[in-house]
């Protein structure tokens, strides 16, 4: 007997997601604003005053992307030097500001707590700098997590693929089975580049993301891992999730 028929999954789209690999600011923590006031400070020290349109072109990038951006719309030539600089400033200054404490993303850390218990390896992947990362870290629950990446443990930061391979390769799994979980255009063109599926969960306001990526508000009408109904997000929604991507 034929066992395809019209409307059927075809069987390379079944789940076979084998590990999930997170963005973390963003995606897990509500950061991004903090990133926003460090950036925003940073700019007028700079000289110029950054409009909301000029600091979403930062979102998700490198601090040396931040930095370089910033300093263009300042109208000044980024230069190694300049942008070391303005690093140690920028790191010092983001240290402060995540000293005061930073909120999980909604249904956040259950749903990390959930996907470990089914075995299910996690890697944290970010373009954040290790000093900054092992802040965080301890706070997001660094047991749930097979392996973590930051963003001066690779050649290139997203936008490239360097990150997510790198985890792939830490878990021993192809990228292709890996599914991504990204907030920005910088990461998920890192994910697409590196060959993982990816599910989009943007929080920025008007954010475009690059084209033929389904967003959970696409698929689920959401905007978060909230519970709903009184349900909290499982593993099983996520294998849902794989076969639509």
């Amino acid at each position: 007997m034929n066992s395809s028929r019209r409307g059927a999954v075809p069987l390379r789209t079944l789940c076979c997601m084998r590990a999930i690999a997170w963005d973390m600011d963003g995606t897990l923590v509500d950061t991004e604003p903090r990133w926003g006031i460090a950036t925003y400070e940073m700019a007028t020290l700079m000289g110029v005053d950054l409009t909301p349109e000029q600091r979403a072109v930062t979102v998700g990038g490198t601090a040396e992307h931040t930095i370089s951006t910033c300093l263009e719309f300042a109208g000044q030539t980024p230069n190694p030097g300049l942008i070391d600089t303005w690093k140690t400033w920028f790191f010092a200054r983001m240290g402060e500001i995540l000293s005061e404490g930073f909120d999980f993303r909604p249904g956040f850390p259950a749903l990390l707590h959930d996907i470990h218990d089914a075995g299910i390896p996690q890697a944290l992947v970010t373009n954040t700098a290790r000093a900054l990362v092992d802040h965080c870290l301890p706070v997001i629950g660094d047991e749930f997590f097979a392996t973590s990446v930051a963003g001066d443990e690779v050649p290139r930061g997203k936008p490239y693929p360097d990150g997510y391979a790198r985890a792939c390769d830490l878990m021993e799994v192809n990228p292709d089975d890996v599914l991504v979980v990204e907030d920005s255009p910088t990461g998920i063109s890192a994910a697409r580049a590196a060959g993982c599926r990816i599910l989009g969960v943007p929080v920025e306001p008007g954010l475009e993301l690059p084209e033929g990526i389904k967003t959970l508000h696409e698929l689920r009408g959401v905007t978060s891992f909230a519970p709903r109904d009184g349900r909290s997000w499982r593993i099983d929604d996520f294998r849902e999730l794989w076969n639509e991507l």
